[in-house]
């Protein structure tokens, strides 16, 4: 297994490694936008569960739509 870390950071090394195993490099860039995406969907859920958290039973309404969002998110 490839740590994606490693990945992120060196993604041309696994492009040509990726081509040298007769396999398409371009699974590197799909790879790389997928994390991304993962990434973004985190960041939100993370901004979500804060606002939440500091709303609290401030407004009601606000936490339910956050609930719904979240739940969609996760």
């Amino acid at each position: 297994m490839i740590d994606i870390k490693k990945l992120r950071e060196n993604p041309d090394y696994f492009r040509k490694a990726t081509e040298n195993k007769q396999r398409d490099p371009l699974l590197v860039d799909e790879v790389l936008k997928l994390d991304q995406q993962k990434r973004e969907v985190l960041q939100k859920v993370e901004t979500l569960r804060a606002e939440r958290n500091k709303i609290g039973k401030e407004n009601i309404e606000r936490g339910k739509q956050i609930k719904t969002e979240l739940g969609g998110l996760e």
